[in-house]
């Protein structure tokens, strides 16, 4: 999402600026905190109403992106299995894709708890409570290999109208697994595809990663500091800003 101003935002936030040179980097990861449909000043406002002086800044940050409607999202299947939600404007983004029915489908639900006014043929197979209808990727698709080419098709047009930024992409794939299986581990079954590591959070797929802090202990061995990096500048997302020490999402495979 983009906004008016970030300026005033960067202020209000006390965030570090590297560098004039940087600074465009910096104002274009804040944008993402502000709605398009509001201003700089309406943005600056809601961010002040959001602090809390009695929890700190990091917990209300991690807060705010744990703060979701689900009515403003619709389940992802692969076959019979959930494999994640995506927000109800990919049902724009996906209309054309859709209308065919090859790459993707509406599937209807056993629930029908939350009727929505589209259309769909395939027959109710999968009961989640409160939800009608899911997108269903790649229906015809007969194994892992087909599916992920399926998907990369369609990653590809999201990418081409837009939708998935193109400087985001990593050209890394990551696994999809149903969403009761997690990460995967002993007894899990084998990926149902893979997918475009930057395209899984618009599928809204975990995508895991493996992290390393490092910390300084003090005199009477308690934690007296950590360390934290800084993303390099050439970075796809975030450039610039403050990272962990290692950090980085975990291939297929």
């Amino acid at each position: 999402e983009k906004m008016g101003g970030p300026s005033a935002l960067m202020e209000g936030a006390e965030r570090r600026v590297m560098s004039s040179s940087e600074s465009s980097a910096e104002e274009a990861d804040v944008a993402a905190l502000c709605s398009e449909l509001e201003g700089e000043e309406e943005c600056l406002i809601r961010y002040e109403e959001e602090i809390d002086e009695t929890v700190p800044p990091l917990l209300t940050a991690v807060r705010r992106c744990n703060e979701y409607d689900p009515n403003d999202f619709i389940p992802v299947l692969v076959g019979d299995e959930q494999v994640g939600w995506t927000p109800l404007d990919m049902l724009d983004a996906l209309s054309d894709t859709l209308a065919k029915g090859e790459a993707c489908e509406l599937a209807m639900l056993k629930s029908d708890n939350k009727p929505r006014d589209v259309a769909y043929d395939a027959p109710p197979q999968v009961d989640i409570p409160g939800y009608s209808v899911a997108v269903r990727l790649a229906p015809q698709a007969t194994g892992g290999v087909e599916r992920s080419d399926t998907v990369a098709a369609i990653v590809d047009s999201l990418v081409e109208d837009g939708y998935i930024p193109k400087k985001a992409l990593r050209r890394e794939r990551q696994e999809v697994r149903p969403l009761a299986f997690g990460f995967g581990g002993p007894g899990a079954p084998p990926p149902l595809l893979q997918m475009e590591r930057a395209a899984m959070i618009h599928f809204g797929m975990p995508a895991f990663a493996i992290h390393v802090n490092g910390f300084v202990r003090g005199p009477e061995g308690e934690i007296a500091s950590v360390w934290v990096g800084t993303r390099s500048m050439s970075k796809a997302t975030y450039p610039g800003l403050l990272d962990q020490v290692v950090a980085g999402g975990q291939p297929a495979g």
